[in-house]
């Protein structure tokens, strides 16, 4: 019974989401937010063109969170067509406004040639920014980078 109300607190109004009437109205964290709910399918069915569609609104709007994921989803073509140069221009946008996980990102597209021609000093500038900025070291490692490693949806 707990967990039917805690679930039930969830829910409200199209989409099933607390955050939708706020999001619809304009407020970045609730667009943000409602984003994340669609792509890991918390309280509404997981959907990723919806995800996209809500970090879009949010990133527009200059919300660096969402451009890094927005990013993410562009590089890996989840929700939308697949196109590494504007995943680059996100985590661009997202990383110059101090986000780390975007800057991370951005030094593994410039490590791999993903979206930008391959350079090593930018990766190198990119990944130094994220690491002085709190990033895990550990986790900067490009050599145990897997094609998953674009920081994960934050």
């Amino acid at each position: 019974m707990g967990m039917k109300k805690r679930k039930a607190s969830h829910m409200s109004g199209s989409g099933g989401c607390k955050y939708t009437k706020a999001a619809k109205n304009g407020s970045v964290d609730a667009q943000f937010k409602l984003g994340m709910r669609y792509k890991k399918g918390k309280g509404v069915a997981q959907d990723d063109r919806k995800a996209a569609k809500w970090f879009a609104r949010a990133a527009k709007r200059g919300y660096a969170p969402a451009q890094n994921n927005l990013g993410i989803c562009y590089a890996r073509g989840r929700g939308v067509e697949e196109d590494k140069s504007r995943a680059v221009q996100l985590y661009t946008s997202a990383a110059q406004q101090g986000y780390v996980n975007a800057q991370y990102n951005l030094g593994m597209c410039y490590y791999r040639g993903s979206g930008v021609e391959m350079h090593e000093g930018k990766a190198a500038e990119w990944f130094t920014k994220a690491a002085e900025g709190g990033y895990a070291v550990s986790a900067m490692s490009p050599s145990g980078a897997g094609e998953g490693a674009s920081h994960l949806y934050t």
